[in-house]
């Protein structure tokens, strides 16, 4: 239930947000949760306190860098001229009409108010997902990683279920058409979504098993760095020769807690 409620505030936070920002927001966030958890609730051996509190606090200001670089706010962002903005046609509903926005298209960015709202579900992901692991930590001793992989796989498709449910019933109500699955379109790169976060959760799962929440968990967010230079060489949210820059710099700061965090934490 965690997973899927947090998969759909990731998704509004990366449309309304950015990618960039969205996940640097709720990896620093899920870092701090993750260590409080595992340190003071279920009493994890910690090596040295007050360097593990540091090297977190490396990462989280990496983390921070990271989201300001990916934000497109620094200096030698180049302004958007009106003119860039273009209204286009996205997948088409069952009724044949398609939603329009208007976006600039070059960044992909919604130039609304919404970003805020996208903070706001960042914000909550960060918090939900630091706590993600407290079940199997919870679980029965002899529960280990591929079996508690397989009773969550059961339980996320289950409420997922009730999630489309309900979201078909309140269509109905309001009596607006049921938007096509568009399988043709969405299918392979959903499968091939599915198939990379499944391998990542498998191994994100055996981290925390065998280094613990307070140390196995935050060292997982580092997938900050790979989302973030999609960011930059993929999704060109990132273009500015500062904003690189500054990336690059925060990245080195958050691999620096990382090996801090390994030397001290465990």
């Amino acid at each position: 239930a965690i997973w899927v409620v947090n998969g759909t505030c990731a998704i509004m936070a990366v449309q309304k947000a950015g990618l960039g920002v969205a996940q640097s927001i709720w990896s620093g966030l899920s870092i701090f949760v993750s260590f409080m958890w595992g340190a003071f609730v279920f009493n994890e051996p910690i090596k040295s306190m007050t360097m593990s509190g540091l090297a977190l606090l490396l990462m989280a200001i990496g983390m921070v860098g990271v989201g300001i670089a990916a934000s497109g706010r620094l200096k030698d962002e180049p302004v958007i001229p009106k003119s860039d903005m273009e209204e286009i046609a996205l997948i088409e509903d069952e009724d044949g009409k398609s939603s329009i926005r208007k976006c600039n298209v070059k960044y992909g960015k919604e130039n609304t108010s919404s970003f805020t709202f996208g903070l706001a579900c960042a914000v909550y992901v960060g918090i939900a997902n630091g706590s993600f692991m407290t079940p199997l930590k919870y679980a029965n001793k002899e529960v280990h990683g591929a079996e508690y992989l397989f009773s969550f796989g059961v339980g996320a498709m289950m409420v997922t279920l009730v999630f489309d449910a309900g979201y078909v019933f309140v269509l109905k109500t309001m009596n607006r058409p049921i938007p096509s699955l568009q399988t043709k379109v969405a299918a392979k790169p959903a499968l091939l979504t599915g198939l990379l976060w499944s391998i990542g959760n498998f191994c994100s799962i055996y981290a925390t098993y065998f280094l613990g929440m307070a140390v196995g968990w935050p060292l997982v967010q580092c997938q900050l760095l790979i989302s973030t230079l999609w960011s930059i060489f993929y999704y060109e949210e990132i273009t500015g020769k500062m904003s690189i820059a500054v990336f690059m710099g925060s990245a080195v700061v958050v691999l620096a807690g990382v090996i801090l965090l390994g030397m001290y934490g465990l």
